[in-house]
């Protein structure tokens, strides 16, 4: 539907941006700075725009590109929700610690004061405080995901003869959490529990993998599932 937007009018800035963040949805990274930067070529100012394709590249690790389009985003829009967060995280993957403990104590004040300044994610590599990491997750779940009325009650859960335990998580692969809770996972007790996976990370079918997935009497791979039907 982007792409026929933009064959409508291919001077729509915003529908190149919109572009960008369904490819990044896709993984498609390099595709996605390729729409930014149609975005950004045709409107110099448009601060999303960088702030959009920082994350592309932060995702490609490319932190110091990732960097300089974070700072053009705050030059443009300095106050832009939680950039400033995302902003400081990928400054730390280059070892630039100017300033940083100033930037850090002005984010913690703004947590607190329940402002949109950072993602819960990054945040905890800037903070040891729990109550500001609680802040921090309530601020962005309120943004980004509001409750939704109309969406139907679950229905009542049967009984079952063993207990169900459902793992919800993106590093079910070669990954230090994955090395952390492997023999946690090969420890339940299988008489009295049925073990359930739920994957949003990548397909690695790598030893860990392997090993993690044996464990489980279900691996669920959720990556490109919508979220009801999650």
């Amino acid at each position: 539907l982007f792409d026929k937007a933009i064959a409508l009018n291919q001077a729509y800035a915003e529908a190149h941006n919109n572009r960008g963040n369904a490819q990044q949805d896709l993984r498609q990274h390099v595709a996605a700075i390729g729409s930014y930067d149609r975005a950004i070529a045709l409107r110099p100012a448009y601060a999303r725009a960088f702030y959009n394709r920082g994350t592309a590249h932060q995702h490609l690790q490319q932190y110091r590109t990732a960097v300089d389009n974070y700072d053009q985003a705050t030059i443009l829009e300095p106050d832009m929700a939680f950039l400033a967060g995302t902003r400081l995280h990928a400054r730390m993957f280059i070892c630039d610690w100017d300033g940083i403990d100033e930037q850090v104590a002005d984010i913690d004040e703004k947590v607190r004061q329940g402002k949109r300044d950072t993602q819960p994610f990054p945040f905890l590599g800037l903070t040891g405080s729990p109550a500001l990491q609680h802040k921090a997750a309530e601020t962005w779940i309120a943004a980004k995901f509001p409750s939704h009325s109309q969406r139907q009650a679950l229905a009542a859960y049967p009984g079952h003869e063993r207990i169900r335990i459902g793992y919800y998580s993106c590093d079910f692969h070669d990954h230090p959490i994955a090395h952390l809770i492997a023999e946690l996972m090969e420890l339940h007790d299988s008489a009295r529990f049925e073990l359930v996976a739920f994957s949003s990370g990548p397909d690695q079918n790598d030893d860990v993998r392997q090993r993690i997935s044996a464990a489980f009497d279900k691996f669920v791979d959720v990556r490109d599932k919508s979220d009801g039907d999650v």
